[in-house]
């Protein structure tokens, strides 16, 4: 499962370029409204960490609207979310309606704030637990555009808690687990 995360970045890294290449020629001319993501999550909580340190947030945008002076803009984001080495075992697979806003367009014009809401399905495959369900969750963060179409934000996830929900075999006890935490990522506007 390795391979399908290095293949992602490989993908990415090239639409990105390719991105970049062609933005002198493309100025002006069609608007991109889909934008891929890669980052890395931290969980807050220590259950997740135990699970593992590394997270992969892999992820795609669909800008909805913006308007003309792109003071602020609308966009559905869907995220993988998942434990760098299996990628598949544990992870989250939000679905979020996220509206950014630049503050001061004069002073600061590549600084932007964001939210979102959305539904956050969640999945934990570890050590004998094997348990789903859907929560609801919020995102909130910051970033700066480094071009017109490629960003880096940094966004704190809240995720409302899984309390209780899941039977640890080795302790005999429920556990709650919390898939909140924060992430860093870079998105680039491809197509």
């Amino acid at each position: 499962m390795r391979g399908i995360a290095v293949a992602a970045v490989v993908l990415f890294a090239v639409i990105a370029l390719a991105n970049t290449a062609s933005a002198q020629y493309t100025e002006g001319m069609t608007e991109t409204r889909i934008g891929i993501g890669v980052g890395v999550f931290h969980p807050i909580d220590s259950s997740l960490r135990d699970i593992e340190s590394k997270w992969a947030d892999i992820g795609i945008t669909y800008t909805v609207t913006k308007n003309e002076n792109q003071e602020q803009k609308s966009y559905l984001r869907f995220d993988w979310i998942a434990d760098a080495d299996s990628m598949t075992d544990t992870r989250m697979t939000p679905l979020t309606y996220n509206l950014v806003i630049r503050p001061n367009q004069n002073r600061f014009k590549s600084l932007y704030i964001s939210g979102g809401l959305g539904v956050y399905p969640l999945r934990i495959k570890w050590q004998g637990i094997d348990a789903s369900t859907t929560r609801f969750g919020c995102r909130i963060g910051a970033g700066v555009d480094l071009t017109s179409s490629s960003r880096l934000d940094l966004t704190y996830i809240w995720v409302d808690p899984w309390e209780d929900a899941v039977l640890v075999p080795w302790t005999g006890q429920n556990w709650g687990f919390s898939f909140s935490g924060v992430t860093l990522s870079y998105t680039a506007e491809a197509f």
